[in-house]
């Protein structure tokens, strides 16, 4: 499957801390991209390393939030911010601003 494919599945983790401004800011910036650019074709874990810590050491986190990107087709990537930049989220995830994909 090749970055950009229409029926290309978004794996993503959300790494936050408790429900901090930043963690709440960072949930609901990635849900909208979710909704609006992958719909139907990705699945989303929100992780709190306060209630999951083992999680800290597993992914090597040094920031929250943290997303990852865990699709087959790209490399490993990582995001440490509240992912308020919407056009920086949208190059890194392989995704053109006008682009919105769905699998119908």
């Amino acid at each position: 499957m090749e970055s950009g494919s229409k029926n290309e599945i978004y794996r993503l983790k959300l790494f936050v801390s408790g429900m901090s401004e930043n963690s709440i800011t960072a949930i609901r910036n990635i849900n909208d991209v979710c909704v609006k650019y992958l719909t139907n074709n990705y699945s989303l874990e929100v992780i709190d390393v306060y209630k999951q810590p083992w999680y800290v050491q597993k992914y090597d986190l040094i920031a929250c939030p943290t997303l990852i990107n865990e699709s087959s087709s790209q490399s490993v990537k990582r995001f440490i911010s509240n992912l308020a930049d919407l056009d920086n989220i949208l190059n890194k995830l392989g995704i053109r601003p006008g682009e919105v994909r769905s699998d119908k």
